[in-house]
């Protein structure tokens, strides 16, 4: 990567900001969560069918957030998100999900990032 390289050159490093707990709402991998709940992304995303769990959790962004979980009319259940609701959170229970960024990190670090 041409600008790693040249970071490097110069003595600098590469440091990225990798998101690794939530993705978009929009991101296949929700978009197909939602609509397949039994499918290979079903589990990829924390789903519940009430929004009790996890009480003790801190609203965040209380200004434009009521509660940590979003009811999704699609599955027909909610969704935890620490941040906004547009940023649901991976399910870190399942294995798939730990590899899936394990193979992303390996991406940026193949490419010669730093951190």
């Amino acid at each position: 990567m041409e600008f790693v390289d040249a970071a490097h050159q110069r003595g600098m490093r590469v440091i990225i900001d990798f998101v690794m707990n939530h993705t978009s709402d929009q991101h296949p991998w929700f978009q197909e969560s939602r609509r397949n709940p039994d499918g290979p992304y079903g589990d990829y995303y924390v789903w519940a069918d009430d929004d009790k769990q996890y009480q003790d959790a801190r609203i965040i962004f209380v200004d434009t957030e009521a509660s940590n979980w979003t009811y999704d009319q699609v599955r027909g259940q909610y969704y935890w998100h620490r941040f906004f609701s547009h940023q649901p959170d991976l399910n870190y229970e399942n294995p798939a999900v730990q590899e899936e960024m394990i193979s992303a990190l390996k991406f940026w670090l193949d490419l010669g990032i730093d951190g």
